[in-house]
């Protein structure tokens, strides 16, 4: 066997795993980003309902923005739930080690003498890379940026596809705000008190 087979599949398995850690808190990012989208809403549709009991608000503004909260807060909540974010995350974290386990075997392997041990590590990855759910090209960059081994690869990458996955690296910070904006814009233009 080859040392470049060996050395292969060893950074294969590295990179799959730094790569599948990645993902698995970008997943968890998007959960808690969602979960803090619908905490405000359903904040923000409570106090006003308050509001609107106590003063006795009944405006078309103010049935509107009180519409909007309430599809908004189901909307999101349904559509967070259905993402399974957290298991999806849980899951993820199963595999990577499970990938670490195999890493650390192979490295206590010398490529000469255990072939078909190699073999049989090699065909566990491919498994576990079937019943894992794959990253994007986002997370291996973000994986692999920093490395030395990889700077071909990096090369390879254009400018405007890594400021994308540097733009999007802040993607919940800019569902927050594009979440958080209907607000702010209601409360802008329509004071309920008045």
């Amino acid at each position: 066997m080859k040392q470049g087979y060996y050395n292969n599949l060893k950074r294969n398995i590295y990179i799959t795993r730094k790569c599948r850690i990645n993902l698995s808190e970008r997943l968890l990012k998007k959960n808690k980003c969602w979960n803090y989208i619908n905490f405000i809403y359903s904040l923000c549709l409570i106090g006003l309902a308050i509001l609107g009991l106590k003063k006795n608000i009944g405006t078309a503004n103010y049935n509107l923005l009180m519409v909007f909260l309430s599809v908004s807060v189901t909307m999101i909540s349904l559509y967070s739930n259905t993402q399974n974010y957290k298991e999806r995350a849980l899951s993820l974290k199963f595999h990577y080690i499970k990938l670490q386990s195999m890493y650390i075997e192979l490295s206590h392997l010398n490529f000469n003498t255990h072939f078909q041990r190699i073999k049989k590590i090699e065909n566990e990855y491919l498994e576990e890379l079937k019943l894992s759910e794959n990253h994007i090209p986002r997370d291996r960059y973000f994986s692999i940026k920093e490395d030395p081994q990889e700077i071909e690869s990096l090369k390879r990458i254009s400018w405007i596809k890594k400021i994308y996955y540097h733009i999007f690296f802040y993607e919940d910070y800019i569902w927050f705000i594009l979440f958080i904006l209907p607000i702010l814009f209601f409360y802008q233009n329509y004071t309920p008190l008045t």
